[in-house]
């Protein structure tokens, strides 16, 4: 008994050492299978590579050829624009300059200077025929500038502000010649002057100071909305008040903030070592066979949402992400010094962050001139003075230094007694009160900002006031200032971003929507031809948006009335500094033209993906339309519609839907990689179109595509760079 249990208990021993080298056997050949799968992965990766690297150039110039017609129709029509531009200059009346000849408008500016002009027609006028030629002077330089010299747009810019400092003297000789005769155009109900006059570009307000009336406390001007509570020191000063109110500003370019700043040339070297390391790593692939060790190494760190299977883009990504690091953090470093370059003061608004809505409230105090004086008989006598309008120094000019002796109060030296000192007194209140109407055709989305201009280092600043109050129901604002200042209200420029959803589909012939769900605001353009329209939605239409609802123009020029109405999902070159999204580093711009290029037959779609790739890499839904009249059903309901991702190197449908949770790389069934947008959409089968018919078609009418809707698409598409912040 004790041998027959001994031999069993070897006999177990033995099975389990078996059982152990079977295990191992086991994992050694599972090991061995998976090394021979990642090989033979990796070998139809590069020979998937090298086939698109020998197919990209004929499928670049064919790219090209397709988007010749609708380039050329751009380049032709900025020649027709700029031609008939310079035509409606030539026919237009001799008495009128031209802003952009040097010559032409320093004469003017000559004339205009000497001529001295009191009526009110006259300088409303000549304000007219200045502003319009600083808007000409606007569009020539950011339309029609090319190739003109740096020396020119300087002295450009040096007429720009002696035609606003002749504005400015215009407003100055109409506002003395109201001071002076202000006695004759008193208020009845008041005693005080209280006088307004506007015109196309502004309005002037001007109060004065007549009855010195002690109980005083304020004034109102009731057809503008305005009033404003004055202290006890103004209601005993011989001062008058002007508020002129202008619908331009001339003051927000002088702010160092204005312009977005430019990196620099760093960032260019950094570009070119990029395309040094992906020359690197293509000849790493073609030269060389990764070890199994590193290759499972590298398999064992996919991205997340990332199936194995992963394309040759995503494998060559893996190889060249740590030789892009020294570049990018070459390029961050100079970012994270100009920031500590340009740290503004805490009450500085930032202009690349804050934008200016609505007019700009200047407030100033002047000192009155001498007013006419009627004696018996009826004579007039008028002091004829030859001084400017004079600002004062608010409250050091304005405050009495010495109360007036009231009748029959004994004087010291009278009684044979010394002046006693005065006892001292609280100082007087200099604290004003504003309270008027919000700026019209404005929508804010919160509560603005309100800020004054600072003349000396030229910034928009939100110190010296205090208890501000915007009343968004009766669009109302107040608030208490320390002194007379220039005010305006700013909002947030990026608070309509990112946007929600996007969609852009033809209905015509030469007909598309396009439709941007922001975070504010839903907007849906209608295209047709070279204009463009924002429709009003048949519920929640912001009543702000009324005066361009509905109406056909220009593009450019229906963005820059959404601007100035608050309602802005145009972002700029540095918006991604402010806006919460990946900051691309694939070129988009041949993306959107592609798009356009493709959008009389296909439709496209924000992707629920769009923030699960990498910032080389974009999807969207792209969906054949078959019917484009047919409006009935939303077009993102189409079986049709596809998930489509588009790479440095390539682009393809994908396998996955946006029904499903998870993003996975694999290509669509019989829908091979092609090195472009405008390819895999145009040579990827359609399902249930097994001869092809139906796709020649779209690719047809793609070929036969209206020119000038083309564009106004592409303009759009870039203009609101909805696959960047979305």
């Amino acid at each position: 008994m004790p041998g027959s249990a001994k031999s069993a208990k070897i006999s177990l021993k033995e099975e389990e050492l078996q059982k152990i080298e079977e295990e191992k056997q086991r994992q050694e050949e599972e090991l061995a299978k998976q090394e021979q799968e990642q090989e033979e992965k990796k070998r139809r990766t590069r020979e998937k590579t090298e086939a698109l690297k020998q197919l990209k150039p004929s499928q670049y110039e064919r790219t090209l050829s397709w988007l010749d017609k609708s380039q050329t129709y751009m380049t032709n029509t900025k020649k027709e624009e700029k031609c008939a531009f310079e035509f409606e200059k030539f026919q237009r009346n001799g008495n009128r300059p031209d802003p952009v000849e040097v010559k032409s408008i320093n004469t003017f500016l000559s004339l205009l200077k000497d001529k001295s002009v009191h009526d009110l027609k006259a300088v409303f006028g000549d304000v007219k025929l200045m502003m319009s030629l600083l808007d000409e002077l606007y569009l020539t330089n950011r339309k029609y500038s090319d190739g003109v010299s740096e020396a020119v747009m300087k002295k450009r810019e040096e007429n720009v502000i002696s035609m606003e400092h002749l504005i400015a003297q215009r407003y100055n000789d109409l506002t003395l010649k109201t001071l002076e005769d202000a006695t004759f155009i008193v208020d009845s109900d008041t005693g005080n002057l209280e006088r307004v006059c506007g015109g196309d570009h502004e309005t002037i307000l001007v109060w004065a100071n007549l009855t010195r009336n002690p109980r005083m406390t304020g004034f109102e001007f009731r057809s503008e909305n305005l009033s404003m509570d004055v202290p006890g020191i103004i209601a005993l000063a011989d001062v008058g008040i002007r508020i002129l109110i202008t619908k331009y500003d001339h003051y927000s370019q002088k702010c160092s903030t204005f312009y977005p700043k430019k990196l620099p040339e760093i960032q260019n070297d950094a570009e070119k070592g990029r395309e040094q390391v992906v020359l690197i790593v293509e000849n790493k692939q073609e030269g060389e066979a990764e070890t199994p060790a590193a290759a499972q190494e590298n398999e064992q760190s996919p991205k997340d949402g990332e199936p194995p299977e992963a394309g040759a883009a995503e494998v060559a990504a893996a190889e060249t992400e740590e030789a892009y690091d020294e570049s990018e953090e070459q390029v961050e470093s100079v970012k994270e010094e100009q920031v500590e370059d340009d740290i503004l003061d805490p009450d500085v608004v930032d202009l690349r962050q804050f934008t200016r809505l609505g007019q700009i409230f200047k407030f100033e105090i002047l000192k009155m001139p001498p007013q006419p004086l009627v004696v018996t008989g009826g004579w007039t006598l008028t002091a004829l003075v030859k001084e400017p309008l004079s600002m004062i120094k608010y409250p050091d000019d304005v405050i009495v230094k010495e109360l007036p002796k009231q009748e029959g109060e004994p004087d010291g030296d009278e009684e044979g007694k010394p002046v006693l000192p005065k006892p001292p007194t609280e100082p007087e209140p200099t604290k004003l009160g504003v309270k008027m109407k919000a700026p019209e055709k404005v929508i804010f989305y919160e509560e603005p900002q309100l800020a004054r201009w600072d003349p000396k280092d030229h910034h928009w600043k939100t110190s010296g006031f205090s208890d501000f109050v915007y009343d968004d129901v009766q669009k109302m604002i107040s608030f208490q200032t320390d002194d007379f200042y220039t005010f305006c209200l700013l909002q947030d420029t990026h608070l309509n971003m990112p946007f929600q959803t996007w969609e852009l589909r033809c209905t015509g012939e030469n007909t598309a929507t396009f439709s941007v769900i922001a975070a504010c605001s839903e907007n849906v353009f209608e295209i047709k031809d070279t204009d463009v329209r924002l429709m009003k939605p048949e519920t929640g239409a912001s009543t702000e948006f009324e005066h361009f609802y509905d109406k056909w123009m220009a593009p450019d020029a229906l963005i820059l009335l959404m601007q100035a109405a608050g309602n802005n999902i145009f972002p700029d070159v540095d918006s991604t500094n402010f806006v919460s999204v990946a900051d691309k580093v694939i070129d988009i711009e041949p993306i959107y033209d592609q798009m356009a290029f493709l959008s009389p037959s296909f439709a496209f779609a924000w992707s629920r993906f769009s923030n699960d790739v990498r910032s080389d890499e974009l999807v969207m839904q792209v969906i054949p339309v078959v019917n484009p009249t047919d409006n009935s059903n939303p077009i993102v309901e189409d079986p049709r519609a596809a998930t489509y991702i588009i790479q440095p190197d390539r682009s393809y449908k994908l396998a996955v839907t946006e029904q499903m949770v998870r993003l996975s790389y694999d290509e669509a069934r019989g829908c091979p990689c092609q090195t472009d947008l405008a390819h895999a959409v145009r040579m990827t089968p359609l399902p249930k179109d097994i001869k092809g018919e139906l796709l020649k078609q779209l690719n047809k009418r793609v070929d036969d595509g209206d020119s000038p809707m083309v564009a106004t698409v592409r303009y759009l598409l870039n203009a609101t760079k909805v696959l960047t912040f979305s």
